[in-house]
């Protein structure tokens, strides 16, 4: 470890050096030449003064996400809120976790891919109380990953269960 040290501390501060070198870049590909720059990227708020600020949902909608819970739903359901200014209140999230999602979302636990379990959802049962559906999201999915070749036919089976077998 005392022999790596100088040289991690090197590393360290030329990493530093070339960072700071650079403070419009988010990113470095770092060479022992020279530096390759990646152009910043930043998020912008949503603007609802601003007319550019594309608003593709109709917040009078309501709207259904299957696999509402996962990493790729609830990041659409955050969008669909503060950017889309869909109230939570219109949006009916169904997950194999059933836990709500976010604040104020509607929350049904089942398996998409149970028509069975589907009609015994209330939340889905009671949906055309809330109005005209604005959009169908159907995110639900089962990740195993691997290459083709090397799957077995129950897990390439269990995979596209979820989007072949929902609708």
């Amino acid at each position: 470890l005392a022999r790596v040290a100088p040289v991690l501390d090197g590393w360290l501060r030329w990493i530093s050096a070339a960072a700071a070198a650079q403070p419009t870049e988010t990113d470095l590909l770092l060479d022992a030449d020279a530096p390759t720059l990646v152009p910043r990227l930043l998020a912008q708020p949503a603007d609802d003064t601003d007319p550019a600020t594309p608003r593709v949902l109709d917040p009078a909608r309501t709207y259904v996400v299957s696999g509402g819970s996962g990493g790729l739903g609830s990041a659409l359901l955050d969008w669909m809120v503060r950017e889309q200014r869909v109230p939570a209140a219109h949006i009916l999230a169904l997950s194999r976790r059933g836990a709500p999602p976010a604040a104020g979302v509607r929350a049904c636990a089942v398996d998409v891919a149970d028509a069975d379990a589907l009609a015994r959802c209330d939340a889905l049962s009671s949906l055309h109380e809330l109005g005209p559906v604005g959009g169908v999201f159907h995110l639900a999915g089962l990740l195993d990953d691997g290459l083709i070749a090397n799957m077995s036919r129950e897990r390439l089976r269990a995979v596209v269960a979820p989007k072949a077998g929902a609708f």
